[in-house]
């Protein structure tokens, strides 16, 4: 028996000596799939399938698999990259609430050079002697329409704002084709369903062990070809007049009519922006939106022409990321700024 014993430590001994050196070499040679930051610091509070971490302070920096920029992310008390907003209203103020999905949220940019804080600073120092402006960011990364629409019923109208702004970008459209239950939250981050049936112990792993993370993607990997669901997804198909996504391009346009039903009830305005996934896309989709705006009494921001004539001079999306830089966001706060301005949709302040 003590032989036995023996045996067995001996064993286990020389299996942890193994993981560990493995894991150590694994580690130095940064053989392993790197974590991507992006997609961490994520809650499910019950009120929305998932948002981001309220008051969490995280530096994104560059990740070999995505994308090449850093900036430092903060969150307020309800999950908004933005700075603290009472519900209450400051008399004599105009508040604008944009909801979007990572282009709101400004992936790829500083704080101070998001399109909504860039927007109301525009605003807020126009000549054109306006009331003055708050703009609330409530862009939440990975959201679309049915998303967005469910933050605005739960949170956004709590704000009472006077202008309700929902970015449009062309992913929004096979978002809606995965649905509520594509992404979950797992120890903070989102995950799809491949890695949430890793489970609790195996998302653990993934993330602390280099070794388990190495097997655990080339498993994934081989299993990622087989899924069905990716084969719903036909990106060109976006772009074309009924179309595979025709379905999709219908449960977004429902979507937004029930922002206008919400922004009608609380007395508030409804604008769309159409924000390109890359210069010179493809112009059904922003077509398509402004047509749907002119049937429903809703004003369409198309960033797509400037987008263009800005990449002639800047650079205004990153190379590896599909978001824009700081540059880019520029030009979208612009445009909108020159539409509020034009539409007079600003009022000026009461003497």
């Amino acid at each position: 028996m003590r032989s036995f014993r023996f045996l067995i430590s001996y064993i286990i001994i020389i299996a942890f000596s193994i993981i560990f050196v493995l894991e150590y070499c694994i580690r130095i040679l940064h053989l392993a799939p790197a974590l991507p930051p992006f997609y961490a610091a994520f809650v499910n509070d019950g009120c929305l399938p998932f948002r981001e971490k309220p008051n969490s302070v995280r530096r994104i920096q560059p990740w070999p698999e995505g994308y090449e920029f850093e900036f430092v992310c903060v969150t307020n008390s309800q999950g908004f990259r933005d700075t603290e907003h009472d519900f209450d209203k400051t008399r004599g103020k105009f508040r604008i609430l944009t909801l979007g999905d990572s282009f709101t949220f400004g992936a790829g940019a500083s704080f101070e050079g998001t399109y909504p804080y860039q927007l109301q600073k525009m605003l807020n120092e126009s000549e054109n002697k306006l009331t003055p402006v708050e703009v609330i960011n409530a862009g939440q990364r990975r959201y679309w329409p049915q998303l967005e629409r469910l933050l605005l019923e739960t949170i956004g109208i709590k704000y009472s704002p006077d202008l309700i702004l929902a970015e449009f970008t062309p992913n929004d459209i096979t978002d809606t084709r995965l649905g509520l239950n594509f992404n979950s939250v797992r120890n903070g981050y989102l995950v799809s369903p491949e890695g949430y049936e890793l489970g609790q112990v195996g998302t653990w792993l993934y993330v602390n062990s280099h070794v388990c993370r190495k097997i655990i993607r080339l498993y994934l990997d081989q299993k990622h070809k087989h899924v069905a669901y990716l084969k719903e997804i036909k990106w060109e198909e976006i772009f074309k007049p009924r179309g595979h996504h025709e379905n999709d391009w219908l449960s977004v346009e429902l979507e937004y009519r029930q922002m206008l039903q919400i922004a009608n009830k609380i007395g508030a305005q409804l604008m769309l922006v159409y924000i390109p996934s890359k210069p010179y896309e493809n112009d059904y989709a922003s077509k398509r939106l402004i047509e749907w705006g002119e049937r429903n009494g809703v004003l369409v921001v198309n960033t797509l022409p400037a987008i263009n004539n800005a990449s002639l001079r800047e650079k205004v999306y990153w190379t590896k990321d599909i978001h824009c830089t700081e540059a880019g966001y520029r030009v979208i706060a612009e445009i909108i700024y020159s539409e509020l301005i034009e539409k007079k949709l600003i009022p000026k302040p009461k003497n």
